[in-house]
């Protein structure tokens, strides 16, 4: 990846410039009022938002036979589809989940082109702003804790609060008690010494 990590600054910048894995940073806000840009695609500079109805190539990610993806094997469709009709004939609809993941899918995007869009799986179909790969009607698993209300903002802080405090007296008090263990421990085999040790000669 890095022909010559010492003396190319460029390669050096080109690497670190693939190594992403989030928005593209002229996407703007998620915040989208538009009910149709809902679902996420990916370009060679980063993720972007963008109307289901957009046909679109689809991101493609292998499978080995026991069904489990393969993070460098990433490959486009030949049509195009709009994200609910998203198919791959090779591979599996899929999202890069790391870093490591969209190095490579970023490589496939930029041999297919600068401009090149295409449908990665990540929506926000159920609910707004909430950004998952799962496409089933369920409840959000994030907790904007922006948005609930201050009361129970302060009962979370609270709780949180008290468990460290407590984990805090637990662990001290071990520490303590260990402690205090030793010491008894060592004065006991001091008396346990001096018992046994004989003030003269024995008869």
């Amino acid at each position: 990846m890095l022909t010559q990590p010492q003396n190319n600054l460029y390669d050096i910048l080109n690497y670190n410039s693939s190594i992403f894995w989030s928005w593209k940073a002229s996407n703007g806000t998620l915040n989208i009022a538009n009910n149709d840009a809902r679902c996420a695609a990916a370009t060679p500079e980063g993720w972007i938002v963008l109307p289901c109805d957009t046909p679109l190539p689809v991101c493609c990610r292998a499978a080995t036979a026991n069904n489990r993806l393969v993070a460098t094997e990433w490959s486009l469709s030949t049509n195009n589809y709009n994200y609910e009709n998203a198919y791959c004939s090779s591979g599996s609809f899929s999202a890069p989940v790391s870093a490591y993941d969209s190095m490579y899918l970023r490589s496939v995007l930029q041999e297919a082109g600068p401009n090149t869009q295409a449908w990665i799986k990540l929506n926000a179909l159920d609910e707004e702003n909430c950004w998952v790969v799962d496409t089933a009607d369920k409840p959000c698993p994030y907790v904007d804790i922006s948005s609930l209300p201050i009361t129970l903002t302060y009962l979370i802080l609270s709780i949180i609060f008290i468990c460290f405090v407590l984990y805090w007296i637990f662990y001290t008090r071990c520490v303590s008690y260990r402690a205090l263990r030793a010491h008894r421990s060592r004065h006991r085999l001091i008396r346990d010494f001096h018992k046994t040790d004989f003030d003269g000669v024995p008869i």
